[in-house]
């Protein structure tokens, strides 16, 4: 919220005891504001963890909120919010439309069924490296995507980072090669028509839970498996309660950092500027420490005892993009940007299906 008036000085002093208490829970302090504008206050909310070893978004998060304030003189203050601890993840993308919170990091799926067309990054094996998503993403027919969701949405998307390659943790120790391997075995998925028809896709038993209910229910079994990144994995321990890690690459998942409509505008086009620039700024650099980790992760997996291997990829990779890309719900929505889907399949390499 911008704070603006006679308020400001009194608000300043009691945003001070704010941050202090955000940066006892969270490590993050608010410097004195020199700007001539009012403060912005920005809460940025995540379910990342922030235990150690952070997960880079997390990190990433913390490393906008220092810039931003550098760059602003300390006029926008970014207060970070991770472990879901300030809003739900069910509900935190509509927490931004309505402002409750200001920023996320959002996917797709999350906007769905108001924005269908977003979902493109999110198709299954679409896509076989963040590169390709990026050049989409920059080109003509990404920023018009862009255009036409912030206009939907009431919200302003930033840029977009890589979350890593989404990959298949089992505490099972049956060798999966194809997705008929994974028949009966019950797969957490989060909830959502999206999920459920890629788990599906890639052979589940889809059964849907909260993020935060997955390290439990595969110590209890109540889920047999469950897919993510390798640094969310590692970040929120669930290698503890796996036996094996299937290299599926299924989704090579970009989050977009996102800001209402209502912060965005309490902002002077400066400071816009300076927070596009530090968003492009730690996207780029969140994205390689995910690449740079990705051996590490592998040689820490392996270390604490887990198998880690690649199954048959083109067997998986069928099933998905005829589940996807013969289904009008995902591709006609992307015809409202013309162009859009033959320039990401000619930037991939991927072919359409036969229907």
């Amino acid at each position: 919220m911008r704070l603006t008036g006679v308020i400001r000085a009194a608000a300043a002093g009691v945003l001070s005891v704010l941050a202090l208490s955000a940066g006892a829970a969270f490590g993050s302090t608010r410097p004195a504001s020199s700007s001539s504008m009012p403060y912005v206050v920005i809460k940025y909310s995540c379910p990342c963890s922030s235990a150690p070893p952070m997960a880079p978004e997390t990190a990433a998060m913390y490393r906008l909120a220092n810039e931003v304030s550098q760059l602003t003189k300390g006029a926008v203050n970014i207060e970070v919010f991770p472990n879901s601890s300030l809003v739900p993840q069910a509900s935190e993308f509509e927490d931004v439309q309505k402002n409750v919170i200001q920023m996320n990091l959002s996917s797709g799926d999350e906007y769905q069924s108001e924005a269908p067309a977003g979902m493109i990054y999110q198709i299954p094996y679409l896509f076989t490296s963040y590169s390709q998503e990026l050049k989409v993403f920059n080109s003509k027919y990404g920023q018009a995507l862009v255009a036409m969701l912030d206009k939907k949405l009431g919200v302003h998307i930033l840029g977009i980072q890589d979350l890593g390659a989404r990959e298949l943790d089992l505490n099972t120790t049956n060798h999966i090669s194809t997705p008929a391997d994974m028949h009966g075995i019950k797969l957490r998925m989060p909830p959502g028509t999206y999920w459920t028809a890629l788990g599906q896709a890639l052979g589940g038993a889809v059964t849907p839970i909260a993020f935060d209910e997955i390290y439990l229910s595969l110590q209890t079994g109540v889920i047999q498996a469950q897919d993510n990144p390798l640094p969310t994995d590692i970040a929120d321990k669930f290698y503890e309660v796996t036996k094996q890690i299937v290299l599926t690459n299924h989704v090579i998942e970009p989050i977009a950092p996102t800001i209402s409509d209502t912060a965005w505008n309490e902002m002077s086009p400066a400071e816009q500027n300076d927070l596009v620039k530090a968003v492009a700024q730690t996207d780029t650099w969140e994205s390689e420490q995910v690449a740079n980790q990705q051996v590490k992760d592998i040689k820490f997996l392996k270390h604490a005892g887990l198998k880690v291997y690649s199954p048959d990829i083109p067997a998986f990779r069928a099933p998905a993009l005829k589940t996807f890309l013969c289904n009008g719900s995902y591709v006609n929505p992307l015809k409202q940007i013309p162009g859009l889907l033959n320039y990401a399949l000619s930037v991939s390499g991927a072919k359409l299906p036969t229907c």
